[in-house]
């Protein structure tokens, strides 16, 4: 059975998953920084739709539907499938971009193609080892993954009051019980602490 490929050699998991606003602002600064389109978009989908590694290669070009404005996205590990539509939304620039990234070159399959390949997508190693070179750049650590983003998305919706049917929705979850690990993580402004003494008002 071939192996499949894991994490970039020389990262390690370790503490929280979800990344600070910072950070993640950091991030997004450095890869728009570089100016290249394809690592813009890639990346900006991803946090934006918490995309998984594989979903990134999965992505066709028939897949961007310009006359809707939208997305399609095939989920994978039993997930759902899903449209997401960029018309009257904030990331409607991001839209811009990815319909022009979108028209390809002759022979192209996939919107993130193998360099050595159009009709083949890029690979997963491919893109966690791109990830690892902006990580580093954003002070990031060895410790960072490309999933961290999927994950930092999921928090960041628990703490804006998103529920937990919303987001997996957002995410694709099939199963709720994988979205209640970004509530877990989620800062809502008290610590236990600060709740013990709320909770005392009641006693």
């Amino acid at each position: 059975m071939k192996k499949k490929p894991g994490r970039p050699l020389g990262s390690v998991r370790v503490g929280k998953r979800a990344l600070s606003k910072e950070g993640l602002a950091r991030f997004i600064k450095i890869v728009e920084g570089k100016k290249k389109l394809r690592d813009e978009v890639m990346f900006k989908l991803t946090i934006w739709l918490g995309l998984r590694v594989q979903e990134i290669c999965n992505i066709k070009l028939v897949d961007v539907i310009h006359s809707q404005q939208s997305i399609y996205i095939s989920g994978i590990k039993n997930g759902r499938e899903r449209t997401y539509c960029f018309e009257g939304t904030a990331e409607y620039k991001l839209w811009r971009k990815l319909a022009k990234l979108a028209r390809g070159k002759t022979g192209q399959v996939y919107l993130f193609p193998s360099p050595k390949d159009v009709t083949k997508p890029i690979t997963t190693q491919s893109i966690k080892m791109l990830f690892k070179r902006y990580a580093k750049k954003a002070s990031f650590g060895k410790e960072r993954s490309i999933h961290d983003l999927r994950h930092t998305v999921g928090t960041m919706m628990a703490e804006k009051g998103y529920n937990a049917i919303q987001i997996s929705r957002w995410l694709r979850h099939k199963n709720i019980k994988s979205t209640q690990v970004y509530f877990e993580e989620a800062r809502f402004g008290k610590d236990d602490k600060q709740m013990a003494e709320d909770f005392g008002m009641f006693l």
